[in-house]
């Protein structure tokens, strides 16, 4: 599978990156990876974060895109 070079960018900050990648899951993650992480949550961190009125985030609610189909800069 080929790579591309993907511009990462910021909606916080306007800081940018330039990330070559498989796809645009892999760039962003790379950007992301010192301050994030991800893990299944334990019973117990459920109903702590819910009761505390945290909100389950869907990302079915985000149409997923084909390799062919991702924006590019010269068309988004």
């Amino acid at each position: 599978m080929s790579r591309r070079i993907y511009r990462v960018s910021s909606t916080r900050t306007g800081d940018e990156w330039l990330v070559r990648a498989h796809n645009q899951a892999q760039a962003i993650r790379h950007v992301v990876k010192s301050e994030y992480r991800a893990a299944v949550a334990s019973q117990e961190t459920l109903i702590e974060l819910l009761t505390a009125g945290a909100k389950v985030l869907d990302t079915d609610d985000e149409p997923e895109l084909e390799l062919d189909d991702e924006p590019s800069e010269a068309t988004a």
